[in-house]
């Protein structure tokens, strides 16, 4: 198959050649911004106070802006097939993807300022109760690191499962899929129930419900077992439209 910069015409092929022209001649400055990148997260993981933590998120954000400032520069006037085929040329070149990493400072940094604020919260949890407390503070977080890796793979099971109820062409085919999915939240149900201990002690459960709040993606990880719940307006909406194409024609 052809390289999608096989596709694109003249002017358009100039214009990715003079971007990767100019991505290129940023390699010292990459270098720069990978190192300023390696400090932040060194830093992220020896901050011990959330007053520590907002700080260096500002620092990171000013961090994150001047890179976003360097690639809009260099990529405004692209339109989407330049942008794809940039993306294939930078994804087949060692020296440019790492410039193209380096700029993306942002979603570089995402993942670790989220398990900073989730370990600082944890540690703030866990500082307000006793051992007997915080043995149940611990054996509810055991149970989300636990089931982590199932709420990934139930969360791509529910976008197969949208795709398969948008194909569908009769209610007996949506039926099928019902089926499916609810075989599927009988054992995500049977997982969850086995692994995840939500504490009885009220003033524990108030305090986990109280970290949740400010935590949602470890709230996602949770939610993401209610897995027939999050599809019933999809069924719904296949259920619609297999009987408006067979009721009968006027």
């Amino acid at each position: 198959m052809p390289k999608l910069i096989d596709k694109l015409n003249q002017q358009q092929r100039s214009k990715l050649l003079l971007v990767v022209s100019n991505l290129q001649a940023l390699d010292s400055q990459a270098l720069k911004i990978l190192d300023k990148q390696n400090l932040h997260k060194t830093q992220l993981e020896s901050v011990s106070s959330k007053e520590e933590f907002f700080k260096l998120v500002e620092e990171i954000s000013q961090s994150s802006a001047d890179a976003d400032k360097i690639l809009l520069g260099i990529t405004q006037h692209i339109d989407k097939e330049i942008l794809a085929a940039l993306t294939e040329y930078v994804n087949n070149d060692a020296q440019l993807t790492m410039i193209w990493d380096a700029l993306h400072f942002s979603s570089s940094m995402r993942d670790f300022i989220i398990a900073t604020k989730e370990r600082l919260s944890e540690k703030e949890l866990f500082e307000r109760f006793d051992d007997k407390r915080k043995e149940m503070v611990l054996r509810f977080f055991s149970g989300i690191q636990a089931i982590k890796p199932m709420a990934d793979i139930l969360n791509k099971q529910r976008e197969i499962f949208r795709q398969e109820l948008l194909d569908c062409s009769s209610i007996n085919e949506v039926n099928k899929v019902e089926d499916r999915i609810d075989a599927h939240q009988q054992a995500a149900a049977t997982i969850y129930e086995k692994e995840v201990l939500f504490p009885k002690d009220e003033g524990v459960a108030g305090a986990i419900i109280q970290y949740l709040e400010l935590n949602p993606q470890v709230r996602a990880i949770m939610t993401s077992f209610d897995l027939a719940e999050s599809l019933t307006d999809d069924v719904f909406a296949a259920k619609m439209k297999c009987n408006a194409g067979n009721a009968p024609k006027m």
